[in-house]
């Protein structure tokens, strides 16, 4: 195959994946990315391995299956720092909160969005808004 088509349906199967995930068919969600991590890692893209990965971590996070998520989450925060992509760096300590605040542990959970809003504030991206939203839901959870 040519470059350009698997760039194409790499391209396509992550936006499929998109489109499962915003309909909460993470079942489904996931064999997109999965595909899309596997053409990522076909074209040797760094930056489409490391966002596959995040998908796929983000993914698990919403169907419980913890176990992978660490090890996923630190290889696309490696290839991400590794390239200079600070706002790839963000999503993944975001996607690091979502983690741990789905396994109740809302330290580690703020420690993380903390590192997100700390990249989003320095950056100035539009994902700070965000950041703050999930900091201030953290902090209620443990007040409750």
């Amino acid at each position: 195959q040519k470059t350009g088509d698997i760039r194409g349906e790499s391209h396509a199967a992550g936006r499929i994946g998109n489109t499962y995930y915003s309909l909460e068919k993470y079942d489904l969600a996931m064999q997109f990315y999965r595909r899309q991590l596997t053409f990522a890692y076909k074209l040797e893209d760094c930056h489409g391995i490391a966002f596959a990965t995040c998908n796929v971590a983000t993914t698990l996070i919403r169907l419980a299956r913890y176990s992978e998520v660490p090890d996923l989450l630190n290889l696309s925060l490696r290839i991400y720092t590794g390239i200079g992509d600070h706002e790839g760096e963000a999503y993944v300590m975001r996607s690091f909160s979502d983690l741990y605040k789905s396994l109740n542990q809302y330290d580690k959970a703020i420690t993380y969005c903390d590192k997100a809003l700390s990249i989003a504030t320095r950056l100035g991206i539009s994902l700070e808004a965000e950041y703050r939203q999930l900091k201030t839901t953290l902090i209620q959870s443990i007040e409750n």
